[in-house]
């Protein structure tokens, strides 16, 4: 029983309000979550024509931890940089085109970005007009009526931005006011009318012209209001990105379109530490973040910070942000109090605190400013009540745990009794203007927090730590009560598993992990599964971390498991750790037989196919089981950018897939095609599994169908 003084209900957790009395006695009940299983996650000439690409997958999906600026457009730094650019986890790229907006001319940084975006990474263009010539309004819709009207650009390109410094002479030679009425306004009313996305264009450094462009009106036309937070040293850094974010107010959506630490040009190792020191705070209070740049060169004015060197190879600069992917190199997010700058009726979150979802206790009180560890074993419980404090003007909050989302319609907006299990979490809250997530939209706050469980006996335990990702031990649970079976804290090689003794065959298999472990990749009997979100279950488990568990029978079972730094089995590898071990139910007797070396196999098949958005890696609503002729409308799907995911079963170690043009061999699951830009048509897709690697060995029964899209 709970007791709480209520002063004004719509600014405390409705859990602390009683409807009749100061007493409120609390019942819960454990929601039960839809399964989601998470696997392998699956761009100097004359002015007209630099693609100083300086500062990548669908921004409204969900925040991006890392964008790259491509500051070279050479077909041999882009294929040298994919590669490059994937193995970081950055998926979006800033492309740089300087166009005479009298002529309409498809050139090279044009078709740049279209190959960036057919290698799967989200593009922002930005348009600067050569030499910074004031533009000419009627010229500007011209051309931006003529861009948008090709539709490989117009499908590449995600966000479009609208000029560069304009605070600088080299890049615009008018006022600001003369940027908004000639270039800006013109250049939105377009692109908005195709339903296209805006970027402001961004200032070098100073947080008051950030302020003049906003009281010229500049909210107006913009999706995004692009800055690029240069400074010397990353004190200064951290001032300016405060200063900014306290002018916007969270009105719009901030988009660091370039970024980098001034003042250390002469001191590699110093500039690298502070790249790695000010980026969570520039990964943490920007929608999206541009670096500058990819390619290590002094062709540009930013000096040779670039994370890759002309032949492929990473510098001290790519090590500095690999630190800060993903959450990681702690937490930088800036809480900005209410200054009154955020107008009456803009919803904005102002900060998110944390309780325990059975007693009531703050956990945290604004989460990423007070704290970001939460130690399940001192709190006693797993269930965490989720508080968000918001402007005037909210009227809907939705929030976005691991991929679960729910919108509360009522204050105080609450994400209510979250089962959460010990790794990173990312937890995302969007207010609106309007009930159910509808109406004026304001921005979204990110907020990353990690959950460990100090070592109790029968929890699944995996604190966070540092150094080479390393799979420990293989413990074996029971799946309906998710406990450790005792006498099984650690499966060892050739031991016997009696399921007579165990009471069920309902059992999960867990990983534990050390080191800088994101990810584990696991072979069980020949299939593969990723996790990334701990507990790393080789069974999976659900978004509350309840594990799914699997019927063993007696018979012989081989498991492996390799722990990556990033996750969906990125970043750096740990060693393989493999244990094969025998099931049997009471009646055999005698010694345990002996384990043969080959694994039992069955057939490799697919049975289906799933259609993904190529963004969030996550299944399209409906599309999640398709085995026969479907007609799809494509301005039903929330993208054009289109991932086809093979679902399998049996043995199945790789998939040879034709899709869209391209044959394709996969061997890690989940085995998927490469993006595809949507386009109308019947399409054939033809998926064969293979009992081994690069399509080899035996092969299973060919899945043949067509997707008719329209």
């Amino acid at each position: 029983m709970l007791t709480a003084a209520v002063k004004d209900p719509a600014t405390v957790p409705r859990f602390l309000v009683a409807a009749a009395s100061e007493k409120l006695i609390m019942k819960r009940t454990k929601e039960v979550i839809p399964a989601t299983v998470t696997r392998k996650l699956p761009v100097s000439a004359s002015a007209s024509s630099v693609i100083e690409n300086l500062e990548c997958r669908r921004l409204l999906a969900a925040s991006f931890d890392l964008g790259v600026n491509v500051n070279n457009g050479s077909s041999d730094v882009m294929n040298k940089g994919i590669p490059v650019l994937k193995s970081l986890g950055a998926k979006s790229v800033r492309i740089w085109f300087s166009p005479d907006f009298n002529k309409k001319s498809f050139e090279g940084p044009l078709q740049r970005a279209v190959d960036y975006g057919n290698a799967g990474f989200d593009v922002m263009l930005i348009l600067n007009p050569s030499g910074g010539k004031v533009t000419n309004a009627e010229s500007v819709k011209s051309w931006f009526q003529w861009a948008t009207g090709n539709s490989s650009l117009k499908n590449a390109v995600d966000r479009w931005q609208i000029g560069n410094e304009i605070d600088h002479k080299n890049y615009w030679n008018g006022s600001f006011s003369q940027y908004v009425s000639n270039f800006l306004k013109p250049a939105s009313e377009v692109l908005k009318s195709k339903g296209e996305a805006v970027v402001s264009a961004s200032v070098s450094w100073n947080p008051q012209d950030v302020k003049e462009l906003v009281n010229l009106g500049i909210l107006n036309y913009v999706d995004y209001v692009g800055y690029h937070p240069y400074a010397n040293g990353v004190s200064a850094v951290k001032t300016r990105v405060a200063e900014v974010k306290n002018i916007v107010a969270g009105r719009k959506p901030l988009v660091a379109s370039e970024w980098n630490v001034r003042g250390l040009e002469n001191n590699k190792a110093a500039w690298a530490q502070a790249v790695k020191d000010v980026f969570p705070t520039i990964r943490d209070n920007f929608a999206i973040n541009y670096y500058f740049g990819l390619l290590n060169t002094t062709a540009t004015n930013a000096g040779p910070g670039g994370i890759m060197n002309s032949n492929g190879s990473k510098t001290a600069f790519y090590s500095s942000l690999a630190a800060g992917m993903n959450g990681g190199g702690g937490v930088g997010t800036i809480d900005v109090p209410d200054s009154g700058n955020t107008p009456s009726g803009i919803p904005s979150v102002a900060k998110l605190s944390v309780y325990s979802a059975d007693t009531g206790e703050k956990i945290i009180d604004s989460l990423g400013a007070s704290g970001s560890v939460i130690d399940l074993a001192k709190l006693g419980s797993r269930n965490l009540l989720f508080v968000a404090t918001t402007a005037s003007g909210t009227s809907s909050v939705k929030f976005v745990l691991n991929g679960s989302s729910s919108t509360d319609n009522s204050a105080a907006y609450e994400l209510d009794n979250k089962a959460v299990y010990a790794g990173t979490h990312t937890l995302t809250a969007t207010p609106y203007a309007s009930d159910n997530a509808a109406g004026t939209k304001g921005s979204t706050r990110t907020y990353k927090f990690t959950v460990k469980n100090s070592p109790s006996t029968g929890t699944v335990t995996n604190p966070p730590a540092t150094g080479q990702p390393t799979v420990t031990k293989f413990a074996l649970f029971n799946a309906d009560t998710n406990k450790t079976v005792a006498g099984y804290e650690s499966i060892d090689a050739g031991e016997s598993l009696d399921l007579a003794k165990i009471g069920t065959s309902n059992l999960a298999i867990v990983a534990y992990t050390s080191g800088d472990a994101d990810s584990v990749k696991f072979k069980f009997n020949g299939s593969t599964v990723i996790e990334s979100i701990a507990p790393y279950a080789v069974f999976g488990d659900g978004p509350s971390g309840d594990l799914y568990g699997k019927k063993l029978t007696t018979g012989t079972y081989t498991i492996t498991g390799q722990a990556f730094s990033g996750t969906n089995a990125t970043g750096t590898a740990g060693a393989t750790k493999a244990v094969t071990f025998y099931v049997k139910n009471g009646s055999t007797t005698g010694t345990t037989p002996t384990i043969p070396t080959i694994p039992t196999t069955s057939a490799p098949k697919v049975n289906s196919i799933s259609l993904l958005n190529a963004a969030t890696r996550k299944i399209i609503s409906g599309y999640d089981n398709i085995s026969a002729y479907r007609s799809i409308k494509i301005s039903s799907l929330p993208t054009k950018n289109l991932i086809v995911q093979y679902n399998v079963a049996g043995s199945t170690n790789s998939v040879k897939s034709t899709a869209f043009g391209k044959t394709i061999v996969e061997n890690d699951a989940p085995y998927t095609t490469n993006t595809w830009n949507a386009t109308a048509g019947t399409h054939t897709i033809r998926g064969t599994p293979y009992i081994k690697d690069n399509a080899a060995g035996t092969a299973g029964s060919t899945l043949s169908l067509q997707l008719k899209f329209y």
